[in-house]
């Protein structure tokens, strides 16, 4: 008898994106158990949602990364605002998501999309309120990095090659998981390691974080 589960939209985004994904191979096995029949994935239309968002941001940096070098800054302001530019992200982004749509639809027995109907109390983001306010993230420090080329940077005016970013689960996670409860799924699935920070007892879906 296979087990109720949701899966966090990065997992969702990884799958369907395949071997495009640096992250595929994590997540594979996992979609392996769901069609040996170990699981049945909730997806909510929050998922979905979420997702498209994901995949046209994934997209835009993928179509940037993709341009000669030596553009200026008035050369991308005029390709961001050409419909070409527009259109291809779009294109790109639309593609990932019907895969995701795709998997989903022809397997309804292993991919259950919440029902319209399905009504959420507000006591849900007051439960996830009080999680962010009791779950503390961490601070990291990372270098300066080109978002074309990936080489490392230096601030001509302040000298700082370095910023301090502040890591955890965000408003976004918290619904997911609460959502995950209010399903009664038994596990929820996701590759974000500050999951594993929320409190055991706040939760009714066991957290499974894949690496």
């Amino acid at each position: 008898m296979p087990v109720s589960a949701y899966v966090d939209t990065n997992i969702l985004v990884s799958y369907a994106l395949g071997e495009n994904d640096k992250r595929f191979h994590a997540v594979e096995p996992f979609f392996e158990d769901v069609y040996q029949d170990k699981f049945v994935l909730h997806i909510s239309h929050f998922t979905l949602l979420e997702a498209l968002h994901t995949l046209r941001k994934m997209a835009t940096d993928e179509v940037y990364r993709e341009l000669s070098d030596g553009c200026s800054q008035s050369d991308l302001i005029t390709l961001v605002n050409s419909p070409a530019f527009k259109n291809e992200v779009k294109d790109r982004s639309f593609k990932a998501f019907k895969t995701i749509i795709d998997i989903i639809t022809r397997d309804p027995d292993r991919f259950k999309i919440v029902e319209p109907e399905k009504l959420y109390s507000e006591k849900m983001f007051t439960e996830g309120l009080g999680i962010l306010s009791e779950v503390f993230g961490e601070f990291r420090v990372y270098r300066y990095r080109c978002k074309k080329c990936d080489s490392y940077l230096d601030c001509d005016a302040c000298g700082f090659n370095c910023e301090i970013s502040y890591k955890a689960i965000n408003a976004s996670d918290v619904t997911h998981v609460l959502i995950s409860s209010t399903l009664e799924c038994k596990y929820f699935y996701t590759m974000d390691q500050y999951f594993s920070r929320i409190p055991r007892e706040k939760v009714k879906s066991e957290i499974v974080v894949i690496s």
